[in-house]
């Protein structure tokens, strides 16, 4: 992001090249993304949240496809996030149907019909796709800022959606960074150590 020193940047290209062959793995690894999806749909924070704002994932990313489905067909409001013609911003529209989908913005998936816009003051639970996570809840994404500028406005839970692979206990953070309130993998639920910080 503009306001970061080049050496956080550095840092953080390092680390994304480092992790980013690892994620796609995890993401063609079906086991492990339906271990993930199985963990996340057992725990409290899923099962009582009425409104979730979930991803389409890219073929790299870990699916949240099953958890979609299972939100829907539990009656719950979802959504995805959707680009807009604003550099590093999105917003969440609700999805009614995993079919009713098309390419959008980067080849990213997103509702067909973009008129139903959730307020972030709705989302319940947040689902945050990323490419490395530590266990007490740093993450670094793909660079675009996208959920740094989003997450500040809903008081949603926040998830990180991981494998272990892509678990690092060295993530470079800068002050724009948000933190996750959890980090979910295939193996274990994550939640930030005492006195670690919760949010930005």
């Amino acid at each position: 992001m503009a306001n970061e020193t080049p050496t956080a940047q550095e840092q953080k290209a390092v680390l994304r090249r480092s992790v980013l062959p690892l994620r796609r793995q995890a993401a063609a690894d079906t086991a492990g993304v339906r271990a993930i999806a199985e963990r996340l749909l057992q725990r409290p924070e899923w099962q009582s949240a009425r409104t979730v704002l979930a991803y389409l994932a890219l073929p790299t990313e870990i699916s949240m496809d099953t958890v979609i489905g299972a939100a829907l067909a539990a009656g719950k409001t979802v959504a995805v996030p959707v680009l807009t013609d604003e550099r590093g911003v999105m917003q969440a529209v609700r999805l009614v149907n995993l079919t009713a989908v098309t390419a959008g913005r980067l080849g990213i998936r997103e509702p067909q019909e973009r008129s139903a816009v959730i307020a972030p003051q709705a989302i319940d639970l947040v689902l945050v796709p990323g490419t490395a996570f530590s266990r007490d809840g740093a993450r670094l994404g793909a660079g675009g800022g996208y959920y740094d500028r989003y997450l500040p406005k809903t008081q949603a839970f926040r998830v990180g959606i991981a494998a272990e692979c892509m678990l690092t206990d060295d993530v470079p953070l800068t002050g724009t960074d948000a933190r996750m309130d959890a980090v979910v993998t295939e193996a274990a639920w994550y939640t930030p150590r005492e006195g670690a910080e919760r949010r930005k």
